[in-house]
């Protein structure tokens, strides 16, 4: 995680665990890292939305860019339960960095989705002028 978000082992970080759902039906495990000393009190805020437009109204950050990366897995016990799948199915997680406009590696995401009822497009413009 500390790599990820290019900062010292220890560093504080938020880490925040979401089960998305399409049709009523499990389709992803998201877990995100942000880095707390750039957006301090994050989880007392409200999470139930957008989080980029949490992290830009409430910390006045622009989010400049981001890098994903996709690889296909196999989904371990405990995300298999999560998503309703059966253990060892094949799974693919998306790990995602954003970075605001000074360069700094805000979050690092790790996005598992049930191959089986998922395609990716991906196409990002962030807080472009």
């Amino acid at each position: 995680i500390a790599d990820g978000l290019d900062v010292e082992r220890g560093h504080p970080v938020y880490a925040l665990q979401r089960l998305r759902r399409s049709d009523g039906e499990p389709l992803a495990v998201e877990t995100t890292y942000y880095r707390a000393d750039l957006v301090p009190g994050l989880l007392e805020g409200d999470l139930t939305g957008s989080l980029w437009e949490e992290i830009r109204h409430r910390f006045q950050l622009t989010l400049a860019r981001t890098t994903a990366e996709v690889e296909v897995i196999v989904l371990d016990a405990a995300t298999s339960a999560h998503l309703g799948s059966r253990q060892a199915a094949g799974g693919l997680q998306l790990t995602r960095r954003t970075f605001i406009e000074s360069g700094e590696c805000l979050e690092l995401a790790v996005d598992v989705y049930r191959s089986d009822r998922v395609s990716l497009l991906i196409e990002r413009t962030v807080d472009s002028d």
